[in-house]
């Protein structure tokens, strides 16, 4: 979480000093452009040497907009170039205008209002050390170039009062950014944890609710369980550089089937899946949408085969075992690492029926109390009677029709 903030309020950094540098630009070109067409400006020593700084003032503008575009690290160094370079430019110039004549108070007025602008340039820098030690080195000119244009000790005194007053504004609306950027960073990382296990609809509506994920509570639901059979004697037979995207393919597959009719992945098991259905958010059909899922995965796996030339040779075979139950569901783990997950006696039954496809013919198992809960939303058929490992009694278990 601290990494995915940093990084997201660096990014904000860079950004920010680049719409300084454009903003610096921006701003000494459009005054070097008033310089040279308008001739008076120029008209005596005193223009010239206003002008000459202008004239180098733009170019360090124009290199430091150049140098932030090519590199983030240089870029974030630029919102520096406020309080080292742009106060004093502003600073120097001003002073070179002024001939010791009454306009000299416009020309240290107008100044103060440049450095309140400055001001809240160095405050997109999201930097708090830059941004008060702009204001310092700004009260510090004004209050100079005030005192060289004789103004009155109630004039300056307001000019430190207005940039007191800018520097606390400018203050307040960095730490607006700097929270809104840790809220947008927190978001983020929540929707990449959520889209770990969740669909896309799923996930948003889990983050649009208030309540969020729940800490723990008892839900009913219809847990599936996948396996690949005899994998682990295929993969024998395959180089690494093959099995590695055989899975991945295979999972990616899977797993967009179970996000597609609402499931929730809750982990990898090796070559296998755990998948429930009826949480986080309630689905009254989660015992229809589990068996439809497992006869979508089996096509999706034929399909794969033909992909990867496995038709004919020892292909992917997949055992699903499906059951609905009462299960613990919730945010569980330590401090440092919690995953979203059910618990209980229904997922270890799920679990039970997919070992028993390695002793039938069928590929998909469902329990009789999946077969309730879908009612006749889906077709199965009556697959006989099981014993489960930890269960007295043999159970009636069934599979879909083809």
């Amino acid at each position: 979480m601290k990494d995915l903030m940093l990084h997201a309020l660096n990014e904000a950094r860079v950004s920010n000093a680049r719409l300084i540098n454009v903003l610096r630009l921006a701003t000494i070109s459009v005054l070097l452009l008033i310089h040279t067409l308008v001739p008076q400006y120029t008209a005596d020593v005193t223009g010239e040497r206003v002008q000459t700084g202008v004239v180098i003032a733009t170019g360090l503008a124009f290199l430091l907009w150049r140098i932030g575009r090519h590199s983030d690290k240089a870029a974030r160094r630029t919102a520096l170039a406020v309080p080292l370079l742009d106060m004093p430019t502003a600073f120097l110039i001003q002073w070179l205008s002024m001939s010791g004549v009454q306009g000299d108070r416009a020309v240290a007025n107008w100044t103060l209002a440049a450095f309140v602008c400055l001001l809240m340039m160095s405050a997109l820098s999201l930097g708090r050390v830059v941004l008060f030690g702009s204001w310092l080195l700004a009260t510090v000119l004004s209050v100079s170039l005030q005192w060289h244009a004789q103004e009155s000790p109630l004039g300056m005194t307001g000019g430190v009062v207005l940039l007191a007053l800018a520097m606390i504004v400018c203050h307040s609306q960095q730490r607006i950014r700097i929270q809104m950027v840790e809220r947008l960073s927190v978001e983020q990382e929540q929707r990449e944890r959520l889209g770990r296990y969740f669909s896309p609809e799923v996930a948003r509506q889990i983050t649009e609710s208030e309540a969020g994920l729940a800490a723990g509570q008892d839900r009913l639901l219809t847990v599936l369980f996948t396996d690949l059979r005899s994998f682990t004697s295929m993969a024998e037979r395959l180089e690494a550089s093959q099995i590695v995207p055989l899975l991945n393919a295979y999972f990616e597959e899977m797993v967009a089937v179970v996000f597609k009719h609402g499931g929730t992945l809750d982990k990898y098991l090796g070559d296998g899946l755990m998948i429930y259905f009826g949480a986080p958010l309630p689905q009254p059909d989660h015992a229809a949408r589990a068996v439809r899922c497992a006869m979508e995965m089996l096509e999706r796996l034929d399909a794969l085969n033909h992909a990867h030339g496995l038709v004919g040779r020892p292909a992917l075979r997949m055992g699903i075992g499906i059951h609905t139950g009462m299960a613990v569901v919730g945010t569980m783990g330590a401090s440092h690492r919690q995953d979203y997950t059910a618990i209980g006696s229904t997922v270890n039954l799920a679990s039970r029926l997919e070992q028993l496809t390695k002793d039938y013919e069928f590929d998909i198992i469902v329990s009789e109390e999946t077969r309730k809960a879908a009612g006749d939303a889906v077709r199965l058929r009556d697959a006989g009677m099981a014993s489960v490992k930890g269960v007295a009694e043999p159970l009636k278990i069934f599979t879909p029709e083809c």
